[in-house]
């Protein structure tokens, strides 16, 4: 009796990257691990962006927390 489960297509996608992209709700179906990639890091970067931007700011306005403490 053939077996009914469907055949992997190519290599399985990392459980992380899995993971990080069903939290960000990006579809993976269809794409190589390569686009996943690149769709699971443009959706970070828009979730993320504004935070990053905001502590940006604040550190050019006020400098690194700690720098006096820096060896170089």
């Amino acid at each position: 009796m053939a077996s009914t489960a469907p055949k992997a297509e190519g290599p399985a996608l990392p459980p992380k990257l899995l993971e990080e992209a069903a939290r960000l709700r990006v579809e993976v179906s269809g794409r190589s691990l390569e686009q996943v990639r690149q769709a699971v890091r443009e959706a970070w970067n828009e979730e993320n962006g504004e935070a990053i931007k905001a502590w940006n700011d604040w550190v050019e306005k006020n400098g690194l927390p700690l720098e006096r403490y820096r060896a170089f």
